[in-house]
């Protein structure tokens, strides 16, 4: 049975979608995110005066879906950490215009056994490598591909290592 919460912030909604029941760490990271993704969103991607309601769907997956998804999608009969679908080819090319309208980014799959090996392999909690996770993927969707170059996977691993540290300093405020 899936579990579903939505958060929200100004112009930002975010809907998670679990295979068990959402604990309090996870949902105090996701809460904590928002302000961070509304931040990124107007300083690294998009005008910043742009308006827009903003929407993107996260969705905690098992190895069979990840595996049927990421063969549908990219040719490669594998499990995998997450898969990102955008609607927008690439939101850094400025290619959403001024919209009262919802502009919805796009869906991030994350697989929980592969979360899960990771989390004990890089000796992290469950929900810190898949915010992690979350993240890599929030940025896929934003246009961001470290499998286009080095200097590109440099960037996006900047963006990511950015987006972690200002979530643990946000946590261990509202600790």
């Amino acid at each position: 049975m899936e579990n579903n919460e939505v958060f929200e912030i100004q112009n930002f909604t975010l809907e998670l979608n679990t295979l068990d029941p959402i604990n309090s760490k996870t949902h105090n990271y996701f809460q904590a995110s928002l302000q961070l993704l509304v931040d990124f969103l107007s300083q690294n991607v998009l005008d910043k005066k742009m308006n827009a309601q903003f929407e993107l769907s996260v969705h905690e997956c098992d190895e069979d879906k990840i595996c049927q998804l990421n063969q549908q999608y990219r040719g490669k009969n594998k499990k995998t950490d997450v898969l990102s679908f955008p609607i927008h080819e690439n939101l850094r090319a400025n290619s959403i215009k001024e919209s009262g309208d919802i502009i919805h980014l796009g869906d991030i799959y994350i697989c929980k056994e592969v979360a899960l090996e990771q989390s004990s392999r890089f000796e992290l909690s469950y929900e810190e490598e898949f915010i992690h996770l979350f993240f890599h993927g929030f940025l896929h969707l934003c246009g961001f591909d470290h499998e286009l170059s080095p200097s590109e996977e440099k960037l996006m691993q900047k963006h990511e290592t950015q987006l972690l540290k200002s979530l643990a300093l946000l946590v261990s405020k509202n600790q």
